[in-house]
C-alpha cells in the first residue's frame, strides 16, 4: 500500500512538473501556433485599408516620404518630407484595386517581416511603394517611396 501511495505521488509530481513547463504564462500568446507574418498581412491590410483609426494606430510617425530622383545616375531615393500624425489623410487602398480605375495594388513580400504594397498607375507613370514591417507582433507602415515619373 505504501509503495502504491509513493508511486501515485511521484506520478502526480512528474505530470504536474511536465505540464507546468510546457504551458504558456497567462497573458502571453503562443507564437508557435501563429502562421507566417506575411500570411497574416492580408488580414491586417484589409483592416488597414478600411479603418481610418486602425490606419493611424499602425503608422510609425513621423512617416518619411521619399522621392526617387531619376535624374541621378543611381536613381536614389531622397527624403522629400515627413508626415506627422495630424497631417495624415486616410488612404483607402481598396478604392484603387482594379485596373478599370487606372490603378493596381501589388503586394510583394521582401521577407517574413517586410512587405511592400506598390500602387502602380496604368499608363500614367504612378508608382508609390508603401513599406510595412512586422515588429512586436504588429504590422506598421514605416515609409512611403514615390517613384512616379
Amino acid at each position: 500500500m505504501l509503495l502504491l501511495v509513493r508511486t501515485s505521488c511521484m506520478l502526480i509530481c512528474i505530470v504536474t512538473y511536465t505540464l507546468s513547463c510546457t504551458s504558456e504564462p497567462k497573458g502571453k500568446i503562443n507564437n508557435s501556433t501563429n502562421s507566417n507574418p506575411t500570411q497574416k498581412f492580408e488580414d491586417f491590410f484589409e483592416e488597414f485599408a478600411k479603418s481610418p483609426s486602425f490606419q493611424i494606430e499602425n503608422i510609425k510617425f513621423p512617416l518619411p516620404v521619399y522621392h526617387i530622383d531619376y535624374m541621378d545616375e543611381e536613381g536614389e531615393k531622397h527624403l522629400d518630407h515627413s508626415i506627422i500624425k495630424d497631417e495624415w489623410e486616410h488612404e483607402s487602398f481598396q478604392d484603387r484595386r482594379t485596373e478599370v480605375e487606372g490603378y493596381r495594388c501589388v503586394k510583394e513580400a521582401l521577407n517574413a517581416s517586410e512587405v511592400l504594397c506598390i500602387m502602380r498607375g496604368i499608363d500614367n507613370g504612378l508608382k508609390i511603394k508603401y513599406k510595412f514591417i512586422h515588429q512586436n507582433n504588429n504590422w506598421m507602415l514605416v515609409e512611403i517611396v514615390d517613384g512616379s515619373t
